[in-house]
């Protein structure tokens, strides 16, 4: 479910955070996914959720996994190269039998007759080599499997046999759940975007690329960025804008394995872009948290009436966001200073201030507006970030100044190619990424927002051009719980013969507050 907000401030953001005083931006300790011999990332920010089962011998070393989707059908893959990293998998798998059996490890090995089984599959004599895969239907999440598997490697040619015990997992469900876009801008200046993916099933974590289109046309993009199961990532980007309305759509696509729900990836806001005439701001402040509680009830038997088994799993997202972006109409006079302070119900969240930035020459977003463009950017290593931007036309001696900042909560931070190309001072690649370890000590914590978020903001060239925004917050969703069952019946292992019952309870709580309050640029 996403928050009824259709576009937001700028940035998605926000921890409790406080900068004073120096000018100088700090090299930030920004990562990039690095792989093993067989290719296997071995850096991601956290490698929350399920892996495929693996088993290595001299010979071959062969991995399974089995994944449910949206539409009931649950695929299983069987490969003698890791998945997804694009390895080539060698050698031959010639065997296969796939025994459903008790997740809990009650189905007997030596169960050779089958009887007790209720699913089973023999593929004998394949020649479609390393890697092979079948879709079933009937297969629910946290069946238990156990795999039987005859393979030759790509140096030795003689088979080996193994076998592996598997389980049923969700598809990961990636979910883009905010956009941060201010409704205005001014044409050829930077703007500054991102937004909020989260993991929803909580089973396995995904790799998908994070897309910026503007008017449908692919403008940045940050290329395989990891979610964790249940985690929440940012992915931070940045477009310049011809004058007149834009639509700007936030897609996280060629999601690895395979996204359990596609109608979820991708969310939109709009852009008005135009020449600026006063100074104006954008003010933005949000939280969203979201909790998904699934049990699982096996009655094992016909006379059972209160389960023989039960298991559960809780997952809950939690993500707040503060930004604000401020447009002075002229390139401020060198040098200045800039201050910032926001508080809630009353009380102080962060504040900074910095006095004489170092503004660095970066290239121009817009050489038909403007002749030299220098940026400033400070970021605390963890996605909250200020950035300033001044603007100036030699021939004609317009300007403009732009002040943003973001203060942000998710788990990672990912940077595309424009980003990193308007913050070249961070000297970073698309794909690069930070995470909370990278934050220096003090940074804060988070904290619950009241009704309302104020926000004032000052640039200082001998001239004050000050910025003072007051937010109301209004809630959405319901603390009230949204609860389904769903129940089936099917024969265990362990049972007395007859069809016992399996019972899905699935309860998901989704609610928040937000408010943007915006001036015309």
């Amino acid at each position: 479910m996403l928050s009824p907000r259709r576009t937001v401030a700028l940035f998605a953001a926000a921890t409790l955070i406080g900068w004073a005083g120096t000018a100088a931006a700090r090299p930030r300790p920004f990562h990039r996914h690095q792989k093993d011999q067989d290719g296997e990332v071995t850096n991601h920010y956290s490698d929350r959720g399920a892996k495929p089962a693996k088993v290595k011998l001299p010979q071959v070393t062969l991995r399974s996994r089995a994944l449910l989707g949206k539409d009931g059908g649950t695929t299983v893959e069987i490969s003698t190269a890791p998945f997804d990293v694009g390895a080539t998998p060698l050698g031959n798998i010639s065997h296969v039998h796939i025994d459903a059996i008790d997740a809990d490890g009650h189905g007997k090995d030596d169960d050779k007759d089958h009887k007790k089984l209720k699913f089973h599959k023999e593929y004998d004599h394949l020649h479609d080599g390393g890697y092979v895969s079948w879709k079933y239907t009937g297969l629910p999440h946290g069946q238990g499997l156990r795999i039987e598997a005859k393979a030759t490697g790509a140096v030795h040619r003689e088979e080996a046999e193994v076998r592996m015990a598997d389980v049923v997992h969700y598809r990961p469900d990636l979910a883009v759940r905010d956009l941060a876009v201010p409704p205005t801008a001014a044409p050829g200046t930077a703007v500054f975007i991102s937004g909020t993916v989260i993991e929803r099933m909580g089973d396995l974590g995904g790799t998908a690329d994070c897309v910026l289109l503007v008017d449908g046309a692919q403008v940045d993009v940050n290329p395989n960025i990891w979610v964790a199961a249940s985690g929440d990532v940012t992915c931070s980007m940045a477009a310049s804008f011809t004058a007149g309305k834009h639509t700007v759509t936030l897609r996280a696509q060629n999601v690895r394995p395979g996204d359990y729900d596609d109608s979820n990836n991708e969310l939109s806001g709009s852009i008005d872009v135009r020449n600026a005439v006063n100074v104006s701001y954008d003010a933005y402040a949000s939280e969203h948290t979201q909790e998904v509680y699934s049990a699982r009830d096996d009655y094992v038997t016909s006379t059972s009436t209160t389960p023989e088994q039960h298991s559960a799993t809780d997952n809950k997202v939690y993500d707040q966001s503060r930004s604000m972006m401020a447009t002075v109409p002229l390139a401020v006079a060198l040098p200045f200073s800039v201050s910032f302070a926001d508080k809630s119900g009353g009380n102080a969240l962060s504040r900074f201030a910095i006095d004489k930035p170092d503004l660095q020459s970066v290239p121009v977003d817009d050489p038909s507006s403007w002749t030299e463009q220098r940026t400033f950017s400070q970021d605390d290593g963890n996605g909250n970030v200020i950035t300033i931007t001044r603007y100036f036309n030699s021939g004609t001696s317009a300007g403009s100044t732009t002040v943003s900042f973001s203060l942000s909560a998710t788990e990672a931070n990912y940077h595309s190619e424009s980003w990193c190309k308007s913050t070249v001072v961070f000297q970073c690649s698309a794909g690069d990424f930070t995470t909370a370890s990278d934050a220096p000590s003090g940074s804060g914590t988070k904290v619950q927002l009241a009704d309302d978020y104020t926000v004032d903001l000052t640039v200082n060239d001998g001239s004050a051009y000050k910025a003072h925004a007051q937010v109301p917050l209004a809630t959405f969703g319901s603390t009230v719980p949204t609860t389904t069952t769903n129940c089936f019946n099917t024969r265990f292992p362990q049972s007395d013969g007859t069809i016992g019952k399996r019972c899905i309870t699935t309860s998901v709580t989704d609610f928040g507050k937000s408010g943007e309050v915006a001036t015309p640029f």
